[in-house]
């Protein structure tokens, strides 16, 4: 069942994290200046500080940029003058955002954004509000070709990093320190599912960032969120396409072949009015990762599992 769409009690603030890549920051800016609500809406930008010398020059020129920004309600812009890198300018902004206002919509400087973006965000960020379980609203999908008789939006149990919104009480249960983790390893299924039904390397991302490997704030919150047994709204077609492929990614390393090419010029006509995991969805979102799987990473899954 769901529910149409509904008036937003308020309009959550938009935080913008954005480095050294001034040419994906204008799009992604131009592209968020679409949305209708853009002119009533808070715009955040943390400006991370340089990592090098070498950075300098390209962090002034997106700083040139993004002080110069108009058309919404209100812009401030916070340049650090270290660089906290990715995932803890991410876990900083956040937590300040949801503290001071409740809840916040979440972008990085190389998204294009849909027209329809912010009254999706808005629209679910007020209907959800209240529901516990309810953790995260995701504004991407994947290249999931779903079946006609799959609803507008529905609830997952996976998290997003490409552009989402949530809300303080839900942020206030970011386990940063990863204290459950042996849960995962005593238990085969939870493990299983925590691997997206073991069609992707979720838990060796979270030993990688438990050691130092890498450093990432979405694997944190994706273990947060399913350590609730929380869920995340997902759209059927994608209002958000990723663009920061290239040599100036600093996380280059996802799978491209698998984001959203193209971005929904539709709006979102109707939520879900039952607060549980849509099965039919969940089962076509695991059919397309475990498609996409290469044979190695599917052999090397299946022998882990059975190892385990």
């Amino acid at each position: 069942m769901t529910m149409p769409t509904a008036k937003f009690d308020y309009l959550a603030p938009v935080a913008l994290f954005v480095y050294k890549r001034p040419w994906h920051t204008r799009r992604t800016v131009e592209a968020l200046q679409t949305n209708d609500l853009a002119a009533k809406s808070e715009l955040v930008i943390y400006s991370d500080g340089p990592k090098t010398d070498s950075d300098r020059e390209k962090v002034e020129e997106v700083r040139l940029y993004v002080n110069s920004i108009e058309g919404f309600k209100r812009v401030t812009v916070v340049e650090g003058r270290q660089n906290l890198g990715l995932a803890k300018s991410v876990i900083n902004g956040v937590t300040d955002i949801v503290n001071r206002y409740g809840r916040i919509i979440v972008l990085e400087d190389d998204l294009l954004i849909s027209p329809h973006f912010l009254e999706y965000m808005n629209t679910a960020l007020s209907l959800f509000k209240h529901n516990s379980r309810v953790m995260q609203i995701s504004g991407h999908m994947f290249r999931v070709n779903f079946s006609k008789d799959i609803a507008d939006s529905f609830f997952l149990p996976y998290t997003t990093t490409v552009g989402w919104g949530t809300w303080q009480r839900a942020w206030n249960l970011f386990d940063t320190g990863m204290e459950e983790i042996p849960l995962l390893e005593r238990d085969k299924r939870f493990h299983q599912a925590f691997d997206m039904e073991g069609t992707y390397p979720y838990f060796e991302m979270i030993r990688d960032q438990q050691i130092g490997k890498i450093s990432s704030w979405g694997i944190q919150w994706y273990l947060s969120v399913f350590l609730k047994n929380g869920l995340v709204l997902h759209p059927k077609h994608s209002l958000v396409r990723h663009l920061g492929f290239d040599e100036d990614a600093t996380h280059a390393s996802r799978d491209t072949g698998i984001y959203a090419d193209t971005i929904s010029n539709s709006t979102v006509g109707a939520y879900p009015e039952i607060i549980e995991v849509d099965s039919n969805a969940k089962e076509e979102y695991v059919r397309f990762f475990r498609k996409h799987q290469t044979p190695f990473r599917r052999l090397r899954n299946k022998m882990k599992y059975l190892l385990f």
